[in-house]
């Protein structure tokens, strides 16, 4: 007899064909659904991160509240934790040339411009740029290698476009790219052809 698929695995026509009485949510109450449900997202959030990173993800890192309602205060807080780390804050010329490439048609005209008036969807543009580069800082600071060899591996990642810093990565970089320089690391740490930075 051949295994069992989860639901999220089966053909539309299929679904609800394998779960067992235990797993059906019907057969939950509906908060207690919802809670081990949303528990267990979480956990597979952070989980991610922490085998990224070896870190814990920074408080704040979900854009949503419980409800699935969009936060604005968390994301720009996130937002401003990103601008922090990726250096961006201590070069504001770029933040605004940065934010409408992203947005196209933002009228914002500074960062607080940005944090008082961008909407949803251009916060939402924004910090999927961010984000990104974020991680590739937190990589670089978790294996304890220098930037200059982790931005080596995005140009790899990236022929068409000139890496010369970190700003370059903006717009271009994907965290499945960043996923790829986290393995390129490891494995070239573990070989001896990367040494790591006191």
């Amino acid at each position: 007899m051949p295994p069992k698929l989860p639901d999220w695995a089966l053909p539309a026509d299929e679904k609800g064909n394998c779960r067992n009485a235990s797993q059906d949510p019907q057969n939950k109450p509906e908060k207690q659904y919802q809670r081990e449900n949303s528990q267990a997202q979480q956990s597979n959030q952070n989980d991610s991160v922490l085998k990224k990173t070896g870190k814990q993800p920074p408080k704040g890192t979900k854009q949503m509240n419980q409800k699935g309602e969009f936060d604005r205060s968390r994301c720009l807080k996130v937002i401003g934790e990103y601008l922090e780390t990726t250096g961006l804050k201590e070069q504001p010329q770029f933040i605004v040339p940065l934010f409408k490439k992203v947005t196209q048609n933002s009228t914002c005209k500074s960062l607080q411009n940005i944090f008082d008036k961008a909407t949803e969807e251009e916060l939402r543009a924004f910090y999927g740029v961010l984000r990104p580069v974020n991680d590739l800082v937190l990589i670089t600071n978790n294996y304890k290698v220098a930037l200059s060899d982790s931005l080596r591996y995005v140009q790899i990642l990236l022929p068409n476009v000139k890496i010369e810093s970190l700003f370059s990565c903006f717009i271009h970089l994907t965290k499945d790219h960043v996923k790829e320089v986290a393995t390129f690391i490891k494995e070239d740490l573990q070989n001896g052809n990367l040494t790591k930075i006191a």
